[in-house]
């Protein structure tokens, strides 16, 4: 697997024995899939975490900024 469509660092090798049956190899890719999807999950909940944090820091430093302005226009 490849995901930036590259063999860069970043890219994932599995391999299956191919003495499996196919149902021991369906049952390996689904859990595989599964953990996949899990890790993924987690990447964008702390995206998510980063985003928020992001937002209201910038929320903080607009609302500090018109704090400022107007205590300069009450001068």
């Amino acid at each position: 697997m490849e995901p930036d469509g590259e063999h860069r660092p970043g890219y994932i090798t599995f391999q299956l024995d191919s003495k499996l049956s196919i149902d021991e190899q369906l049952e390996i890719a689904d859990r595989f899939a599964k953990a996949v999807t899990s890790w993924r999950d987690e990447i964008a909940a702390r995206v998510d975490q980063q985003r928020t944090a992001a937002d209201e820091l910038e929320a903080a430093r607009a609302k500090i900024a018109r704090l400022k302005a107007e205590a300069g226009e009450a001068s």
